[in-house]
């Protein structure tokens, strides 16, 4: 159940008024008190997996999707998928995104803007550090071996 921005606090006070909390329990206690906190889910599906029934939505949503709650006899309950299908009323729907996969040549190059190369000293310095640990390790299997013949 989504409540407006304006009723947010007004619930927030009255579920913190009923609340029970035990005796010693300490103000940062999660499983102790109420809180209201806005719930948005991305449902991350193929364009073409999204359907228009009734004037809702509908899709599969994928296995870690979260389907979200519906309040029943004033409870919140885990809402239930209809065939298989998460069913989202538009007003529900906060905004789609068609998002398109980067796809980069590769025989082509990849153009940094606004980088110079000393904008890379850090890098430079990291592969040096590399290449001087490798190099103490070489060094040192060839004095091992050396010491091994004499």
């Amino acid at each position: 159940m989504r409540l407006p921005a304006g009723e947010r606090e007004s619930a927030q006070a009255k579920l913190s008024v009923t609340a029970v909390i035990p005796e010693g329990a300490k103000p940062a206690d999660p499983s102790v008190g109420a809180v209201i906190l806005p719930w948005i889910t991305s449902y991350p599906v193929a364009a073409s997996d999204i359907t228009a029934e009734g004037g809702k939505f509908s899709l599969v949503p994928g296995d870690n999707a979260k389907p979200g709650f519906d309040l029943q006899d004033g409870k919140l309950v885990p809402r239930s998928l209809q065939g298989g299908k998460l069913v989202l009323d538009p007003g529900e729907v906060r905004a789609v995104r068609l998002e398109r996969p980067v796809v980069v040549d590769p025989q082509g190059y990849v153009i940094d803007v606004g980088v110079r190369p000393r904008d890379r000293w850090l890098e430079v310095a990291m592969w040096c550090l590399v290449l001087l640990v490798v190099g103490w390790n070489v060094a040192g299997l060839v004095a091992g071996w050396r010491a091994r013949r004499a």
